[in-house]
């Protein structure tokens, strides 16, 4: 039996051999979703977005896909932040923001948005490299930037992360996708939604996301600052090619050692594991 690494509405993630990853739908009814995200994922030539290493069908209609080995997600970063640190490393913040808002602009300049970035939608690579995955629930864009396909058939798996617009009824655009970076940002740094202290009913967490009033702490000023920075760092960042050298990632080494635990290596990671229990069972 291959050690669980995670898994989704649509399937489950396996560790493979020689550092990829095996996805398999759960059931053939999400089998489409698979087939869509790897018609996608061929497309995808950014160094931000999880690469595709093969796929094939197990059975007709049965597709799997292998892709590189990532050994967390945010998730997990956000936990080993907390065991670890004193405080939430503003400078890997920064990594992050910057590496999904070169995947989400990459997706947006080929006419597609993801429509379900959060935190563990977004890996971290045996190379220290944040990474968009789970492309299943991307959407074609129309000239206008909405949904081809309308509101109705979006996937937000998380209702935390829709945007006032389509709770409304209106487009699915591509700003979806910045909004759900911002929340995934705020979660990073606060462990929490902007938008309530408490986990809300669904209903109430709507209602709170229509009036859109973001619930500041005593840290505001960490990031209104890490705002301003980010803007000037992501231009110069850009202006530099970045990243011209992988090994630089402010995270390689926090990938490095979960990745060389032996939890890791030789047991299941399942989504509800924490480098909390890698640690001391290691």
């Amino acid at each position: 039996m291959l050690p669980i690494l995670g898994g989704g509405g649509f399937g489950a993630v396996y560790k493979f051999k020689d550092n990829l990853a095996l996805k398999v739908p759960t059931s053939e009814a999400y089998a489409r979703s698979i087939y869509r995200e790897v018609s996608f994922m061929k497309r995808i030539d950014s160094k931000f977005i999880l690469r595709l290493v093969h796929s094939f069908d197990l059975r007709r209609g049965f597709p799997v896909l292998l892709s590189e080995l990532c050994p967390m997600d945010l998730d997990i970063l956000r936990e080993y932040w907390e065991t670890f640190l004193d405080e939430v490393p503003l400078q890997m913040v920064k990594y992050v923001a910057t590496c999904v808002c070169m995947a989400i602009g990459h997706l947006h300049q080929r006419s597609v948005a993801h429509f379900d970035i959060k935190t563990n939608n977004v890996l971290i690579s045996v190379h220290g490299i944040p990474k968009l995955c789970d492309l299943g629930s991307v959407h074609p864009l129309n000239e206008a930037g909405e949904s081809v396909h309308g509101v109705e058939f979006m996937n937000f798996t998380l209702y935390k992360n829709m945007t006032p617009e389509v709770l409304r009824g209106g487009a699915a655009s591509w700003r979806a996708d910045y909004y759900a970076l911002g929340v995934l940002l705020f979660e990073l740094m606060e462990g929490r939604h902007p938008l309530w202290t408490e986990l809300p009913t669904r209903a109430e967490a709507i209602m709170k996301i229509l009036e859109g009033t973001i619930i500041y702490t005593d840290t505001e000023h960490v990031f209104r600052d890490l705002i301003n920075r980010l803007v000037c760092w992501l231009c110069d960042y850009y202006v530099n090619n970045f990243p011209t050298d992988m090994v630089t990632s402010p995270i390689l080494d926090i990938a490095q050692e979960v990745l060389a635990e032996e939890q890791l290596e030789m047991g299941p990671l399942t989504a509800n594991s924490s480098v909390r229990n890698i640690v001391d069972n290691g």
